[in-house]
């Protein structure tokens, strides 16, 4: 759920990053509303880059669990711990 949130927040971030310079700041020079834009498509970065980070995890912790991958348990248990 959280990965979903994550996303969805990334999302609204990507189109308010527009939105925002046009309705609400005109009274900026375009310098300053790029510089606003890339600071949002930054942060939208980032949420999607959280979003990822988890999906990964989520994933090598399905992986633990999955009965073809028993062996690798172990291995995998280790990644975990490198990514968190």
């Amino acid at each position: 759920v959280l990965i979903l949130i994550l996303s969805a927040i990334a999302i609204a971030v990507h189109v308010l990053a527009f939105l925002l310079p046009i309705i609400f700041m005109e009274h900026l020079n375009d310098d300053e509303k790029m510089h606003f834009v890339r600071t949002m498509l930054y942060l939208k970065n980032q949420l999607f880059a959280l979003a990822l980070l988890f999906s990964f995890v989520e994933f090598l912790d399905f992986l633990t669990v999955h009965h073809l991958f028993g062996p690798w348990a172990i291995i995998i248990r280790d990644l975990m711990y490198d990514l968190l």
